[in-house]
Formats: structure tokens, sequence, C-alpha cells
């Protein structure tokens, strides 16, 4: 059964995307948290959760660096961030901290339901900006060196062959890296994966 923890000091808005989500995940247990430490404990009293829902700007806090508490309490735990902002570079800080999904409280609650569905599959969930266009994303948020490098060159028009040789590593190992790429940026192939990356800023 889904199990999910929403955290906001907005009580307002934490009710209602509540309500939306007994509606659309009508299986599913909700617990609410308005505070940090209401969080902690509920991650003591209750884990596994499937998925935490987190206000970005919770009282006391002016960034993200306290995750690492949750995590120290529940380590499977998956964080997607709420928040009224989605600047890039907001977005940027939270993805390199690991979090899965960073969803505007802009979003109409059937995007919004869209993009928890996307992280519940296993995906990262990025907001589009309002021209339609990704925020850029810095490459250490969402691939690491390696993954980086292959996806670089494969943007670069070189085959798996070519890489594999640039590298020093085996086909089968760019084609096992690809895979991992491809869930990453929820793409279904290489040109996809390559378009997705272009949009984010990792390559050019």
């Amino acid at each position: 059964m889904l199990k999910l923890l929403i955290a906001d000091d907005h009580l307002l808005f934490m009710e209602g995307l509540a309500l939306v989500l007994r509606d659309r995940f009508p299986n599913c247990i909700i617990h609410q948290a308005s505070h940090l430490p209401e969080v902690k404990q509920q991650l003591r009293d209750h884990t596994p959760f499937d998925l935490l829902l987190l206000d970005r700007t919770m009282p006391g806090v002016d960034n993200l660096q306290h995750l690492q508490a949750f995590w120290d309490i529940a380590p499977d735990l998956r964080i997607a961030v709420i928040s009224a902002t989605d600047a890039p570079h907001y977005i940027q800080e939270a993805l390199s901290l690991g979090v899965v999904g960073f969803i505007s409280k802009a979003s109409t609650p059937d995007s919004m339901v869209m993009a928890i569905q996307h992280i519940l599959q296993g995906g990262i969930y990025i907001p589009e900006l309002p021209n339609g266009v990704h925020g850029k994303v810095s490459d250490q948020a969402l691939l690491p060196p390696r993954l980086l490098e292959i996806l670089t060159l494969a943007a670069n028009g070189s085959s798996n062959k070519q890489i594999a040789a640039s590298l020093a590593i085996t086909e089968g190992t760019v084609k096992q890296q690809f895979h991992t790429i491809l869930k990453t940026l929820d793409a279904y192939n290489r040109t996809q994966a390559i378009q997705k990356a272009r949009l984010l800023g990792l390559v050019s």
C-alpha cells in the first residue's frame, strides 16, 4: 500500500494536496507534518514511506542541508521538494543533494499528480519553466562524471564502439551505462536522452 508523508507549514496547501492525492490514490496512506521535528518524528514512527513531499522553506530553514538528518533516520527515503519558487539554481541545489524531484506549487493538481506518479515509478522529475524549457541543471546534479562523459561523446556523434575505445572500456559497459542514463533522464532511447540532456544544459 502506498504511503506518503507531506511536510509543509502552509496547512491549507498541505490539506489541499492531501485531498488531491487521496482522490487520485484511493488506497494511499498519507501522513502530515508542519515542522521539521514533526517530520523526524513521523519518520521514526512510521517508516518506511514511499515518498516524502517536502516544502523547501520550512520554518527556520534557509536551505536543504537538513535532508541528511532525514536520511540518518530513514536511509532509503526518497524525497521530492515542493516549492513556490522553481528558479534553476534551487532545482540544481535540490538535485545535487539527492532528491528525486522538484515540484512547483504553481503546478495544476493534475500536473502535480503526474509528477508524483513519475517519481513513484522510479523517475526523477524536473519542472518546466514558464517558457517551456527546463532550467539548466549542473552536470553533477543528475549524472556522475563517467556517465556524463559517455553522454557527451554520444551527443557529439560517437558510436558505442568509439565511446568504448575513447574511454578504454568495453562496449558492453557502454550499453549498461546508457541504460542508467536512460533511466535517470526518463528517456526511451539514445536520441531522446541526448535531446533531454541538451534541454537540461548537461551537454551542448
